[in-house]
This record gives C-alpha cells, sequence and structure tokens, in this order.
C-alpha cells in the first residue's frame, strides 16, 4: 500500500541478492551485484550489510563503515552490521568507538557470544584485563568451543596475576583444539610458561 514498490518489481534484486547470499556471487561480481540491489534499493540494511563485509575483506574498510552504519539505521535485527563496523573502527585503532559499538551490538542482540568474545579481545588489549575477563567469560559460557577467546582468557587471567584459572584455560583449550590446529604451538608454549 501507499508508496512501498509492488513485490514483482523486487524480482530482481531478490534474484541479486539470493546469488550473493548463496555465495554463487564471490567477490567483485557480489559487489557490483550488491552496488545495483542498492541504486534500485538504497535503503536495503542486508545490502548494506553485506557489501560491507565485502569491502573490509578486501581492505577496504574506510568504504566499509558507511554502509555498515546504514545497515545498523536500517535496524537489521543482527548484531552482524556492528561487529563489521567496530572490527574497521578497530582496525583505524579507534578502540573508544570500537567499544561503544560493541555495547551497541550487546543490546542490539543480548546473549551473542562473538559480541562478548569481541568486546573481550578489544578490553584485553586496550589493558582492561578485569572487564575483558567478564566478557570473555560470558562468550565462554554460551559458547565453550570459541577458542580464540578461551586463549585470550588464559592471557588476561596470566596478566591479572592468576596463573592456576589460566594455565586451567589454556590446558583446556590445548584439550579442545585437533591434534592438526595451527594454534596448538602458541598454546603450547603458553601452558609452558604457565607451568
Amino acid at each position: 500500500p501507499g508508496d512501498r514498490p509492488a513485490p514483482k518489481d523486487r524480482i530482481a534484486w531478490a534474484s541479486l541478492m539470493a546469488s550473493v547470499t548463496s555465495g554463487e556471487l564471490e567477490g567483485e561480481a557480489a559487489e557490483r551485484a550488491l552496488r545495483q540491489v542498492l541504486r534500485d534499493d538504497a535503503g536495503n540494511p542486508q545490502a548494506h550489510q553485506r557489501l560491507g563485509f565485502i569491502l573490509a575483506e578486501r581492505g577496504r574498510c574506510p568504504e566499509a563503515e558507511p554502509h555498515f552504519a546504514e545497515s545498523i539505521a536500517g535496524r537489521l535485527p543482527s548484531a552482524d552490521p556492528y561487529l563489521g563496523l567496530a572490527m574497521c573502527q578497530a582496525q583505524r585503532r579507534d578502540v573508544t568507538r570500537a567499544l561503544a559499538t560493541l555495547r551497541e551490538a550487546a543490546r542490539a542482540e543480548p546473549g551473542n557470544p562473538i559480541v562478548d568474545a569481541n568486546l573481550g579481545l578489544l578490553q584485553l588489549e586496550s589493558g582492561r584485563t578485569p572487564e575483558a575477563i567478564a566478557a570473555l567469560r560470558r562468550a565462554l559460557v554460551i559458547d565453550p568451543d570459541l577458542h580464540q577467546a578461551r586463549f585470550a582468557l588464559a592471557r588476561a587471567l596470566a596478566r591479572a596475576g592468576d596463573r592456576d584459572a589460566a594455565l586451567h584455560e589454556a590446558t583446556d583449550l590445548l584439550g579442545r583444539l585437533p591434534a592438526s590446529a595451527r594454534q596448538r604451538p602458541e598454546v603450547e608454549r603458553l601452558v609452558a610458561a604457565l607451568r
């Protein structure tokens, strides 16, 4: 009703979106398709989010950030555009803004372990060890197999002076990793340093 387009007028861009979401189009072809969708539907939050991630993955965060912001403004019901925006903000070393964006992500999608893990990682990098420990623990309660979060938790606990808890987390992580995991040597070094 009103000024909304008729569904039959959306068939072409829906087909393009399906090609991108299915993985049929990747890289430059996916970027072109998403830009075409946005020419016809400038406020499409899903297209903005996907284009943002394509640009960010190709090292083009300055171009990606406005697309993540548009996706957030379009009220996409997901923490993903916030995660993309925070990743780009952290990449340009705007830690304060990245942390604020991650807190917004936590409000948009409470209980998302990826949001808590990213909060913890960024807090650890910025020297906020107690906050990092709390966020990483929240993430691991929800998803115990977030290996990077568990490794960061072990480091944070060691930094806080709790070597026993750090060793427990590092040993637990070592037991969870497959024998062929490329992270094993780094985790083994941490375990050895904590013993």
